[in-house]
Protein backbone atom coordinates (compact mmCIF):
# COMPACT_ATOMS: atom_id res chain seq x y z
CA UNK A 1 0.00 0.00 0.00
CA UNK A 2 1.35 3.39 -0.92
CA UNK A 3 2.23 6.07 1.56
CA UNK A 4 -0.24 8.90 1.79
CA UNK A 5 0.80 12.36 0.77
CA UNK A 6 -1.50 15.35 0.32
CA UNK A 7 -1.53 19.12 0.70
CA UNK A 8 -4.27 21.03 2.49
CA UNK A 9 -4.38 24.68 3.56
CA UNK A 10 -0.73 25.12 2.63
CA UNK A 11 0.47 22.12 4.65
CA UNK A 12 1.81 18.86 3.17
CA UNK A 13 0.95 15.72 5.10
CA UNK A 14 2.85 12.46 4.53
CA UNK A 15 3.02 9.05 6.17
CA UNK A 16 6.38 7.46 7.03
CA UNK A 17 6.01 3.81 6.11
CA UNK A 18 7.67 2.04 3.21
CA UNK A 19 6.04 -1.37 3.04
CA UNK A 20 8.12 -4.10 1.42
CA UNK A 21 5.10 -5.31 -0.53
CA UNK A 22 2.87 -3.07 -2.59
CA UNK A 23 0.32 -5.87 -2.94
CA UNK A 24 -3.20 -5.22 -1.71
CA UNK A 25 -5.90 -7.70 -0.78
CA UNK A 26 -9.55 -7.44 -1.71
CA UNK A 27 -12.12 -7.11 1.02
CA UNK A 28 -14.15 -10.13 0.03
CA UNK A 29 -16.92 -11.42 2.26
CA UNK A 30 -17.75 -8.10 3.90
CA UNK A 31 -21.49 -7.70 4.41
CA UNK A 32 -23.37 -4.79 2.92
CA UNK A 33 -25.03 -3.20 5.94
CA UNK A 34 -28.55 -1.87 5.35
CA UNK A 35 -29.09 0.44 8.33
CA UNK A 36 -32.48 1.74 7.13
CA UNK A 37 -34.11 -1.69 6.82
CA UNK A 38 -32.21 -3.99 9.19
CA UNK A 39 -31.62 -1.85 12.29
CA UNK A 40 -33.62 0.12 14.83
CA UNK A 41 -32.46 2.78 17.27
CA UNK A 42 -32.58 1.59 20.89
CA UNK A 43 -31.31 4.78 22.54
CA UNK A 44 -29.92 8.10 21.45
CA UNK A 45 -28.08 10.77 23.41
CA UNK A 46 -26.19 13.79 22.03
CA UNK A 47 -22.86 11.89 21.95
CA UNK A 48 -23.93 8.24 22.04
CA UNK A 49 -26.36 5.94 20.26
CA UNK A 50 -27.25 2.26 20.48
CA UNK A 51 -28.97 0.46 17.65
CA UNK A 52 -29.82 -3.18 17.05
CA UNK A 53 -30.32 -5.52 14.14
CA UNK A 54 -34.02 -6.36 13.93
CA UNK A 55 -33.81 -9.15 11.36
CA UNK A 56 -33.90 -12.90 11.96
CA UNK A 57 -35.34 -15.22 14.56
CA UNK A 58 -35.50 -13.98 18.15
CA UNK A 59 -34.24 -10.57 16.99
CA UNK A 60 -35.98 -8.73 19.82
CA UNK A 61 -34.04 -10.68 22.45
CA UNK A 62 -30.85 -11.65 20.68
CA UNK A 63 -30.16 -8.82 18.30
CA UNK A 64 -26.74 -7.76 17.28
CA UNK A 65 -26.18 -4.44 19.05
CA UNK A 66 -24.00 -1.55 18.02
CA UNK A 67 -22.95 1.35 20.24
CA UNK A 68 -21.43 4.49 18.77
CA UNK A 69 -19.91 7.41 20.66
CA UNK A 70 -18.29 10.66 19.65
CA UNK A 71 -16.23 12.92 21.83
CA UNK A 72 -13.28 15.23 22.09
CA UNK A 73 -9.68 14.58 23.07
CA UNK A 74 -7.98 17.28 25.14
CA UNK A 75 -4.41 16.27 24.34
CA UNK A 76 -3.70 14.13 21.28
CA UNK A 77 -0.10 13.80 22.48
CA UNK A 78 -0.86 12.28 25.90
CA UNK A 79 1.32 9.18 26.15
CA UNK A 80 3.01 9.97 22.83
CA UNK A 81 6.74 9.56 22.22
CA UNK A 82 6.82 12.52 19.81
CA UNK A 83 9.37 15.06 21.12
CA UNK A 84 7.85 18.35 22.25
CA UNK A 85 9.99 20.31 19.78
CA UNK A 86 8.23 18.70 16.79
CA UNK A 87 4.68 18.48 18.10
CA UNK A 88 2.06 20.39 16.14
CA UNK A 89 0.45 23.39 17.79
CA UNK A 90 -2.92 21.65 17.46
CA UNK A 91 -3.35 19.53 20.58
CA UNK A 92 -7.08 18.78 20.81
CA UNK A 93 -8.91 16.31 18.64
CA UNK A 94 -12.02 14.25 18.04
CA UNK A 95 -12.73 10.63 18.88
CA UNK A 96 -15.14 8.20 17.27
CA UNK A 97 -15.87 4.86 18.96
CA UNK A 98 -17.90 1.93 17.73
CA UNK A 99 -18.67 -1.29 19.57
CA UNK A 100 -20.28 -4.38 18.06
CA UNK A 101 -21.88 -6.87 20.44
CA UNK A 102 -22.92 -9.97 18.56
CA UNK A 103 -25.14 -12.56 20.19
CA UNK A 104 -24.95 -16.26 19.43
CA UNK A 105 -27.31 -19.00 20.56
CA UNK A 106 -25.55 -22.17 21.73
CA UNK A 107 -27.56 -25.40 21.85
CA UNK A 108 -26.03 -28.38 23.65
CA UNK A 109 -26.56 -31.97 22.58
CA UNK A 110 -29.08 -32.36 25.43
CA UNK A 111 -31.13 -29.47 24.02
CA UNK A 112 -30.22 -26.92 26.68
CA UNK A 113 -29.61 -23.41 25.41
CA UNK A 114 -27.34 -20.57 26.44
CA UNK A 115 -26.19 -17.39 24.77
CA UNK A 116 -22.76 -15.86 24.34
CA UNK A 117 -21.97 -12.26 23.47
CA UNK A 118 -18.53 -11.62 21.98
CA UNK A 119 -17.70 -8.02 21.20
CA UNK A 120 -15.40 -5.99 18.99
CA UNK A 121 -14.51 -2.31 19.41
CA UNK A 122 -12.76 0.29 17.30
CA UNK A 123 -11.76 3.78 18.26
CA UNK A 124 -10.31 6.50 16.07
CA UNK A 125 -8.76 9.74 17.29
CA UNK A 126 -7.78 12.53 14.93
CA UNK A 127 -6.40 16.00 15.67
CA UNK A 128 -8.32 19.22 15.04
CA UNK A 129 -5.90 20.86 12.65
CA UNK A 130 -6.34 22.78 9.41
CA UNK A 131 -4.08 20.33 7.57
CA UNK A 132 -6.01 17.19 8.53
CA UNK A 133 -8.05 15.73 5.70
CA UNK A 134 -10.40 13.37 7.52
CA UNK A 135 -11.34 11.50 4.33
CA UNK A 136 -7.75 10.66 3.45
CA UNK A 137 -6.46 9.90 6.94
CA UNK A 138 -9.44 7.83 8.10
CA UNK A 139 -9.47 5.81 4.86
CA UNK A 140 -5.73 5.21 5.21
CA UNK A 141 -5.97 4.18 8.86
CA UNK A 142 -8.93 1.85 8.26
CA UNK A 143 -7.08 0.22 5.36
CA UNK A 144 -3.97 -0.18 7.53
CA UNK A 145 -5.97 -1.72 10.39
CA UNK A 146 -7.61 -4.18 8.00
CA UNK A 147 -4.16 -4.98 6.63
CA UNK A 148 -2.84 -5.63 10.13
CA UNK A 149 -5.54 -8.26 10.58
CA UNK A 150 -4.62 -10.05 7.35
CA UNK A 151 -1.97 -12.72 7.11
CA UNK A 152 0.45 -12.26 4.18
CA UNK A 153 -1.08 -15.38 2.63
CA UNK A 154 -4.47 -13.67 2.63
CA UNK A 155 -5.85 -15.66 5.56
CA UNK A 156 -8.37 -13.04 6.58
CA UNK A 157 -8.52 -12.29 10.30
CA UNK A 158 -5.69 -14.74 11.08
CA UNK A 159 -3.72 -12.26 13.19
CA UNK A 160 -6.72 -11.44 15.38
CA UNK A 161 -7.58 -15.14 15.80
CA UNK A 162 -4.00 -15.92 16.81
CA UNK A 163 -4.05 -13.09 19.35
CA UNK A 164 -7.19 -14.55 20.93
CA UNK A 165 -5.28 -17.85 21.21
CA UNK A 166 -2.50 -16.15 23.18
CA UNK A 167 -0.03 -14.90 20.56
CA UNK A 168 0.73 -11.24 21.15
CA UNK A 169 2.82 -10.90 17.96
CA UNK A 170 1.99 -11.91 14.37
CA UNK A 171 3.83 -14.96 13.01
CA UNK A 172 6.41 -12.86 11.12
CA UNK A 173 7.58 -11.21 14.36
CA UNK A 174 7.70 -14.21 16.72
Amino acid sequence: MANISYTKNGYTVQSFRNDTSSETKSRANLPVIDFANDYAVISREPNEAIFANITGDEAAVNAERVRTQIGTVKDMYAGSEIPKAVKADYVSGNRAYIQLLERYKVTATDGSVCYIQPGLTNSVTIPNAPFVDIDIIVDDMCDRMAGLLLDPTGAYRKVLKEMLQGFVLPAGLR
